[in-house]
């Protein structure tokens, strides 16, 4: 096989552990598609700029070996596997694609050799490379940072178990899966069915976007996609209450409507209605410029990097109105909690010390305080708000956002005196969630909001 061609690190990543300063490295490695070479996605990756806004990162573009391809007449090709036909009754070449797959697992261990943790590390590839970095990554016995699945589809859909169990930490694999809706190849409907196959597995950070046809304007695209309707719960009594869920990056509000549904929270609380919103599409520095569902642009993960206080303030702004429609409604704001996930909970903090009224609580999962040097030291005794009931939970093996960076939030919400502050800690619980900890979210929902007279 030829050597896959490579970006290599042009900048070294820091963060400080334990008062020392700590380089930090990432690695992404990109197969491409069928009849391609590694240095076509190489000169794709630079031509839109991606190393340079990801200096700390290397890039590894592998070319695949030639072969046989039956649908091609038997004509000699680059690619990853044999390729029998393209429909989804087609026969799959399980012993090429499993082959690849360990190819791949191989360029993923020579980077944990050198030094780069398995959570830095993502996959990825654009058609039937897409659907071996998919394979690679439910198959592996490692937990990458993610997964760039481009035009693509999971293939031997079959040999995976429909639901993952409920401890495996791969349902808390970020996946971004890419395609358009006029690839005349690799059919949407297949990308969809592969979509299907994700949330029956129990994957929560699966996102899959479909682009817009050609003879959509950027403008008309930008409203479609950013008129996501929130998914809602609604409640079965009279309602009393409402609770307001952002969640995290890349993710959509369905995904915590179902996971709400699945710890009955809503059977606790009939007179509360659930309020879970989508966030608009926008690129993401972090990620390279992919674009996916984001509340804020995110540049880093680490407390160094500047913020995207623009983006922070406006998501703030449309969940502080989103608190004032269901006042309106005639829903006080003590029987109002809001909450969410990573970034979604930290919107939540921000529009609770930012907002006008009291609100009934808040509820903040594996996240931080953004922009806290903006907030005053400490609050006035007559501020309502040191009265605002917040849970704030955390993994200890968090390797996104680290459990230190949550506790520096709880240091700067204690010295601001609020006196009803709550830090939870799970251990070996990672940028995740787990039973115990969505106990403690229903408790203190239950508590905060109950059932009224």
């Amino acid at each position: 096989m030829t050597e896959p061609v490579i970006i290599p690190a042009s900048e070294k990543h820091t963060t400080t552990k334990s008062q020392m300063i700590v380089i930090v490295n990432f690695s992404v490695s990109f197969l491409h598609g069928l009849d391609d070479i590694g240095k076509t996605w190489f000169e794709e990756f630079n031509t839109f700029d991606i190393p340079k806004c990801l200096p700390y990162m290397k890039f590894v573009f592998p070319t695949a070996s030639i072969m046989k391809i039956s649908k091609n007449n038997g004509e000699e090709m680059t690619s990853w596997f044999d390729i029998y036909g393209f429909d989804q009754n087609a026969k799959e070449d399980q012993e090429s694609i499993e082959k690849a797959s360990e190819l791949l697992n191989c360029f993923v261990e020579a980077e944990i050799k050198n030094g780069i943790p398995v959570e830095h590390i993502i996959i990825g590839g654009f058609s039937m490379g897409g659907a071996v970095a998919l394979h690679t990554a439910l198959i592996s016995s490692y937990r990458f940072g993610g997964v760039l699945a481009l035009s693509t589809w999971l293939p031997l859909l079959t040999t995976f178990h429909k639901t993952l169990v409920a401890g495996d930490k791969k349902v808390d694999l970020p996946i971004l899966h890419c395609h358009g809706n006029k690839d005349s190849i690799i059919q949407l409907n297949w990308a969809r069915s592969s979509e299907d196959a994700f949330k029956r597995m129990g994957f929560k950070h699966h996102c899959l976007n479909a682009a817009r046809t050609s003879s959509q304007s950027e403008d008309e695209c930008n409203a479609l996609r950013n008129k996501s309707a929130p998914a809602i719960i609604p409640a079965t009594d009279e309602q009393t209450a409402t609770v307001i869920f952002l969640h995290g990056l890349g993710d959509c509000g369905e995904n915590w409507y179902d996971a709400f549904k699945i710890y009955d929270i809503e059977k606790n609380l009939p007179y509360a209605k659930f309020i879970f919103p989508t966030a608009p599409v926008r690129k993401v520095t972090l990620n390279m410029g992919m674009t996916m569902t984001s509340w804020f642009d995110i540049r880093g993960l680490d407390q160094t990097v500047k913020e995207d206080q623009v983006g922070i303030e406006k998501s703030s702004v449309f969940l502080k109105n989103l608190i004032e429609e269901e006042i309106t409604n005639g829903i006080s704001s003590n029987r109002i909690i809001i909450g969410g996930f990573s970034m979604g909970g930290a919107i939540a903090l921000h529009a609770a010390l930012t907002s006008p009224h009291a609100i009934g609580g808040v509820i903040a999962l594996s996240t931080w305080l953004p922009l806290a040097s903006t907030f005053p030291n400490a609050l006035t005794s007559s501020d309502k708000k040191v009265n605002l009931p917040i849970l704030q939970c955390h993994g200890t093996q968090d390797p996104l956002v680290q459990l230190k960076w949550a506790r520096l939030t709880e240091q700067g919400i204690v010295a601001m005196g609020l006196k009803r502050y709550s830090f939870r800690e799970y251990q070996n619980m990672d940028h995740s969630t787990c039973d115990r900890e969505m106990q403690d979210v229903t408790s203190f929902i239950v508590q905060h909001l109950p059932k009224m007279d």
